[in-house]
C-alpha cells in the first residue's frame, strides 16, 4: 500500500456511490420503521434491534454498543480494514479511480494542519509533571504541560 495521501474527492465519490442502507443490508437484514432502517447490531450480541441507519443522513448508530459513522467506518469494522484499505477497496468496486497524493511535509506551516506527536518531551525544572504533547506552529515548537499549561521550549 502506497504511504500517500487519499485525495478528498476520491473520498468524496466513495461517498456518494454506496447508499448505506443497501451497503449495511449485505451484512444486516433491515426493516424499515418510518425514514430509518433497524436491525440487530453487527458489532454485538443482542435480541432487540438498537442499530439504526439514517438514509437520508447516510450515517448508522447503534444504541447499545454506542458505535456509529459514514458507510467506510461501517466497512472498516465489518472487514477490519484500516481506513485507506477500506476507501481503496470501495473505490474499486464503485470504479472510482484513486490517486494517491504525496504526504505534506509535517513541519511546514504551509501543510495547513497541526501536526502533534506522542514522543516525551523534557520536563522543564520548575515542573514536577512529565509532558507528553508537542506541537509545532510556525516553526516555533511549544509544549502542552500535563499540567495543561503551555510553555515554549
Amino acid at each position: 500500500m502506497n504511504n500517500g495521501m487519499i485525495p478528498q474527492q476520491a473520498i468524496d465519490e466513495v461517498l456518494k456511490r454506496f447508499e448505506i442502507g443497501e451497503t449495511v443490508g449485505r451484512y444486516v437484514h433491515l426493516s424499515k420503521r418510518g425514514k430509518y432502517l433497524v436491525g440487530l447490531c453487527p458489532f454485538h450480541s443482542e435480541k432487540t434491534p438498537s442499530f439504526t441507519v439514517t438514509p437520508e443522513k447516510q450515517i448508522f448508530h447503534c444504541y447499545g454498543c454506542g458505535k456509529s459513522g459514514n458507510v467506510i467506518k461501517f466497512m472498516m469494522e465489518m472487514e477490519n480494514e484500516t481506513f485507506p484499505e477500506a476507501v481503496k477497496r470501495m473505490a474499486e468496486e464503485a470504479g472510482v479511480p484513486v490517486t494517491w497524493s504525496p504526504h505534506r511535509d509535517e513541519s511546514s506551516p504551509a501543510s495547513g494542519k497541526r501536526r502533534f506527536s506522542t514522543k516525551r518531551t523534557p520536563t522543564p525544572p520548575n515542573c514536577t509533571t512529565t509532558c507528553f504533547a508537542t506541537r509545532k506552529r510556525e516553526s516555533r515548537p511549544w509544549t502542552i504541560c500535563a499540567r495543561g499549561e503551555s510553555m515554549t521550549s
